[in-house]
Protein backbone atom coordinates (compact mmCIF):
# COMPACT_ATOMS: atom_id res chain seq x y z
CA UNK A 1 0.00 0.00 0.00
CA UNK A 2 1.29 3.45 -0.90
CA UNK A 3 0.75 6.64 1.04
CA UNK A 4 0.91 9.94 -0.86
CA UNK A 5 0.98 13.36 0.82
CA UNK A 6 -1.81 15.86 0.23
CA UNK A 7 -0.63 19.44 -0.16
CA UNK A 8 -3.70 21.64 0.44
CA UNK A 9 -2.20 24.79 -1.07
CA UNK A 10 0.81 25.30 -3.32
CA UNK A 11 2.05 27.69 -5.96
CA UNK A 12 4.83 27.97 -8.46
CA UNK A 13 6.05 29.65 -11.62
CA UNK A 14 6.33 27.85 -14.93
CA UNK A 15 8.15 29.09 -18.02
CA UNK A 16 6.62 27.92 -21.30
CA UNK A 17 8.41 28.34 -24.62
CA UNK A 18 5.92 28.61 -27.50
CA UNK A 19 7.67 28.06 -30.82
CA UNK A 20 4.60 28.26 -33.08
CA UNK A 21 3.44 31.80 -33.90
CA UNK A 22 -0.11 30.56 -34.52
CA UNK A 23 -0.50 29.90 -30.77
CA UNK A 24 -1.65 33.20 -29.36
CA UNK A 25 -1.56 34.24 -25.74
CA UNK A 26 -5.35 33.76 -25.58
CA UNK A 27 -5.13 30.20 -26.93
CA UNK A 28 -2.37 29.29 -24.48
CA UNK A 29 -4.34 30.76 -21.58
CA UNK A 30 -7.47 28.81 -22.55
CA UNK A 31 -5.50 25.54 -22.74
CA UNK A 32 -3.87 26.13 -19.35
CA UNK A 33 -7.23 26.89 -17.72
CA UNK A 34 -8.76 23.72 -19.18
CA UNK A 35 -5.72 21.63 -18.22
CA UNK A 36 -5.99 22.83 -14.63
CA UNK A 37 -9.60 21.72 -14.41
CA UNK A 38 -9.57 18.45 -16.33
CA UNK A 39 -5.99 17.13 -16.53
CA UNK A 40 -4.17 18.39 -13.43
CA UNK A 41 -0.73 17.37 -12.15
CA UNK A 42 0.50 14.44 -10.06
CA UNK A 43 -0.38 10.76 -9.96
CA UNK A 44 -3.85 11.21 -8.41
CA UNK A 45 -4.93 13.92 -10.87
CA UNK A 46 -8.36 14.15 -12.56
CA UNK A 47 -7.02 12.63 -15.79
CA UNK A 48 -6.28 9.45 -13.81
CA UNK A 49 -9.72 9.55 -12.13
CA UNK A 50 -8.23 11.12 -9.03
CA UNK A 51 -9.56 13.83 -6.77
CA UNK A 52 -6.46 16.00 -6.44
CA UNK A 53 -3.97 17.80 -8.69
CA UNK A 54 -6.20 20.51 -10.09
CA UNK A 55 -4.66 23.93 -10.53
CA UNK A 56 -5.82 27.45 -11.36
CA UNK A 57 -4.02 29.87 -13.65
CA UNK A 58 -3.45 33.08 -11.71
CA UNK A 59 -1.59 35.13 -14.31
CA UNK A 60 0.01 34.78 -17.71
CA UNK A 61 2.78 37.15 -18.73
CA UNK A 62 4.11 37.23 -22.26
CA UNK A 63 7.80 37.75 -22.76
CA UNK A 64 8.92 38.71 -26.26
CA UNK A 65 11.65 36.73 -27.98
CA UNK A 66 15.06 38.29 -28.38
CA UNK A 67 15.93 38.92 -32.00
Amino acid sequence: MKCFPVIPRWEGKVEIHVLDDTITSEVLEDHLVQAGQFVGVGSFRPQNRGLFGRFKLVSLKEKKRAA
